[in-house]
C-alpha cells in the first residue's frame, strides 16, 4: 500500500466530521507551526476503508511515533442542518438525488434561492437519512482500529478526551464546550501556544442570513430527530452523559412538527 508522503510529513491529523471547525483547528495548527492535514472521510486522505491502521503503522514505523489525530463531536441537529447547507452550496441537491448530480459552479445556483421553505425542510429530511451529515468521524475511527465507543474517554471537566489506541494518539473534543476555549485546548494538545485561525464558519457564509432562517423555521417530523439522535447515542452518552433523554426531548420540541 502506497502512503502519500504529505501524511507522513504531518503532526496531527483533523479527523472530525463536517461542520465541527475541522478546518479552523487545521489551519490554526499549521498558522502556529504544527503540521497538519484534515479530512472528514478517509477518502479525502486518498485512503479507502480498513487501511487506517496500515497507514498509523506506516507512520509509526516513518517517525518513531504515534500520529496524533483530533476529533470533534457536535449536538447531532445542529451539525445535521450546517452540514446540510454546506452540501447545498456544493450539490444542487445535497448529494441526495444520485440520479440527478450537478455541481454548483456559483453561488446563484443554489436552491435555497429557488425553493420554499416546506421543499427545504423536505430535502433536509431526505439528507438526514440517506446522507446521515456523512456520518460521525469518531465512529469511523472506532471501526477502522476496531475500538467501541464504551472504550473511549472524554473529561466534561478537563473539556478534552485523550484516549491512546492502536498506533494514534486521539484527542476528542466537545463542539460547545471547545469554541470558547479553543486557543487554550489546542495549545495544551499540541504542547506549544496555538492562534486561531477562524475558517470555513457558517455566520462568514454568503448563505448565513438563510441557514439562520432555515433554523429558525425548521420543523420536520419527531421520527426524524430520533432517527437523528437514537443512531448516535454511545456519542451522545459519552460527550453528554446522562442528558440523552432530555437533549432529545427539547431538541423534538424545537424542531418538531
Amino acid at each position: 500500500m502506497n502512503i502519500k508522503r504529505e501524511l507522513l510529513d504531518i503532526d496531527f491529523l483533523v479527523f472530525s466530521s463536517q461542520k465541527t471547525a475541522t478546518q479552523t483547528i487545521m489551519n490554526s495548527l499549521n498558522y502556529s507551526g504544527v503540521k497538519s492535514l484534515h479530512c472528514h472521510v478517509l477518502e479525502n486522505i486518498d485512503l479507502q476503508k480498513r487501511q487506517l491502521k496500515i497507514y498509523l503503522e506506516t507512520y509509526q514505523n516513518t517517525n518513531a511515533r504515534e500520529l496524533h489525530i483530533i476529533s470533534v463531536f457536535r449536538d447531532p441537529m445542529e451539525r445535521m442542518i450546517s452540514s446540510f447547507f454546506q452540501s447545498l452550496s456544493e450539490e444542487i441537491n445535497a448529494y441526495t438525488d444520485p440520479y440527478n448530480t450537478e455541481e454548483i459552479h456559483n453561488q446563484d445556483e443554489n436552491v435555497i434561492y429557488k425553493l420554499s421553505w416546506q421543499e427545504l425542510q423536505t430535502m433536509f429530511c431526505d439528507y438526514t437519512k440517506l446522507i446521515d451529515g456523512w456520518g460521525e468521524s469518531v465512529i469511523h475511527i472506532c471501526d477502522e482500529l476496531d475500538v467501541s465507543v464504551d472504550d473511549l474517554e472524554f473529561d466534561n471537566d478537563e473539556l478534552i478526551g485523550v484516549n491512546d489506541l492502536h498506533g494514534c494518539r486521539l484527542y476528542l473534543l466537545r463542539f460547545d464546550l471547545m469554541l470558547p476555549k479553543l486557543a487554550v485546548l489546542l495549545t495544551r494538545i499540541a504542547g506549544r501556544n496555538i492562534v486561531v485561525q477562524s475558517t470555513n464558519m457558517n455566520d462568514s457564509k454568503y448563505y448565513a442570513e438563510y441557514h439562520e432562517q432555515f433554523k429558525n423555521s425548521l420543523k420536520v417530523p419527531p421520527n426524524v430527530i430520533k432517527l437523528v439522535y437514537d443512531s448516535r447515542k454511545k456519542l451522545m452518552d459519552l460527550f453528554y452523559p446522562d442528558q440523552f433523554n432530555s437533549i432529545l426531548t427539547a431538541k423534538i420540541h424545537q424542531y418538531g412538527l
